[in-house]
C-alpha cells in the first residue's frame, strides 16, 4: 500500500511529478531517436554510438551534479537541469531536417544529456530528503514508480505525436514526426520546472 500521507509534503509530491515529466520526455526521445538515426542511413551499431554524446554525459556529469546539489541545493540544480533538457530537445527540433548532418545534433544532445544528469539526481535527493528516515524506503519505491510510469506514458505520447504529425512512409514524413516529438518532449520538460519552482523548502518534512 502506498502511504498517502507522504504526499502532504509538496516537495515530495512536486518532486515526484517533476520526475514523472523528466523521464516522460526522455523515454519518448529514447524510443524514436535511434530509429531516426537509422532512417538517416546509420546501421543499428552506428546509431547507438551516435547517441553517446547524450547518454555519455550521465556518466561524466552526474557525479559533479551530485556535488553541485550539496552546494547550491536541489531546487536550483533541478530547475536548470529540466531547462537544459528542454532546450536541447528544442534545438534538435529546430536544426534537424531531412538529410541534415548529424553534426548539428551533437551539441543539443550534450545539452539535453547534461540537463538529465543534473535534474535526475537532484529530484531524487529532494524527494527522499523530504521524508523522515523511517519512510525513505517507501519514498524510494514511490519515486521509482513515478519514474517508470513517466517513461511508459512518455513513450505512448511520443507514438501518438509521431503518427499525428509524421509517418513511416518516407524520410521526410518521418523527420516531421520526429521533430514534433522533440517539441513535445521539450514542452514536457519545461512543465516540470513549474513544479520545482513551487518547492517552498527543500528540507520540508511531513
Amino acid at each position: 500500500m502506498i502511504p498517502l500521507g507522504l504526499f502532504k509534503s509538496f516537495v515530495f509530491t512536486g518532486g515526484n511529478v517533476a520526475t514523472f515529466l523528466l523521464y516522460a520526455a526522455m523515454y519518448g526521445v529514447v524510443f524514436f531517436l535511434p530509429q531516426f538515426l537509422q532512417i538517416s542511413d546509420a546501421d543499428p551499431l552506428i546509431a547507438g554510438l551516435k547517441i553517446l554524446p547524450w547518454t555519455g554525459t550521465l556518466v561524466i556529469v552526474a557525479p559533479f551534479a551530485g556535488k553541485a546539489v550539496d552546494v547550491f541545493g536541489e531546487k536550483l540544480i533541478a530547475i536548470w537541469g529540466l531547462i537544459l533538457q528542454g532546450v536541447g530537445y528544442l534545438l534538435i527540433a529546430i536544426l534537424v531536417r531531412e538529410n541534415s548532418s548529424y553534426s548539428l545534433m551533437i551539441l543539443p544532445l550534450i545539452i539535453s544529456g547534461v540537463g538529465l544528469s543534473m535534474a535526475g539526481p537532484s529530484l531524487q535527493k529532494a524527494v527522499l530528503g523530504s521524508v523522515d528516515s523511517v519512510d525513505i524506503g517507501k519514498a524510494s519505491g514511490i519515486y521509482n514508480v513515478f519514474r517508470l510510469f513517466g517513461g511508459a506514458v512518455g513513450t505512448t505520447i511520443s507514438v501518438i505525436v509521431f503518427y499525428r504529425f509524421g509517418s513511416i512512409k518516407s524520410v521526410d514524413l518521418f523527420t516531421n514526426g520526429f521533430r514534433s516529438i522533440m517539441i513535445s518532449a521539450a514542452t514536457i520538460s519545461i512543465l516540470g520546472v513549474i513544479f520545482v519552482l513551487r518547492f517552498r523548502g527543500i528540507k520540508e518534512k511531513i
